[in-house]
């Protein structure tokens, strides 16, 4: 939904159904397991993502990224990738990332201030199929950054 004021412009993003639907596949996350969650911004990171599929996916690789911007100082923080498998219809599936730290060197801090993105983005064969995307709120307290990250399923 987009709303124009003379020197304001207003953005608000509506969520998307499940399941969603990409091309000739549709990914439906069914679970999100987020630890550690509420610790330090650049704390280490396990993400498990239980999701089904309508259609085979033949070569699926996720992408993990980190995406912040503050007044069009746009970071985007590639963090990891899966190996590329095979996602059969009708099935349960799971694929998880465990980093040691989320780097969040060289970018400043009233930019990681503001909501950032997490990102888990599946290719096929280098092709787009979906995203999943995660809000993270970043407080600051006693001196430390701190994050939350917001599950698509809550």
């Amino acid at each position: 939904i987009f709303s124009h004021h003379p020197t304001v412009l207003f953005v608000s993003f509506l969520p998307v159904p499940s399941p969603v639907l990409i091309g000739m596949a549709a990914i439906e996350v069914t679970k999100v397991d987020i630890t550690p969650n509420d610790c330090p911004l650049s704390e280490k990171l396990d993400l498990r993502v239980d999701f089904t599929t309508t259609a085979k996916i033949a070569k699926g690789v996720w992408q993990l990224k980190y995406e912040v911007d503050f007044t069009g100082a746009r970071h985007v923080l590639d963090i990891a990738t899966t190996a590329a498998r095979e996602y059969g219809p009708g099935k349960t599936h799971s694929f998880s990332f465990s980093v040691p730290k989320i780097d969040v060197e060289g970018v400043k801090e009233k930019s990681l201030l503001n909501m950032g993105l997490l990102r888990l983005i599946l290719l096929d064969g280098g092709a787009h199929v979906s995203d999943i995307t995660m809000v993270v709120q970043v407080t600051k307290e006693d001196g430390k950054l701190m994050r939350r990250i917001i599950s698509p399923l809550e």
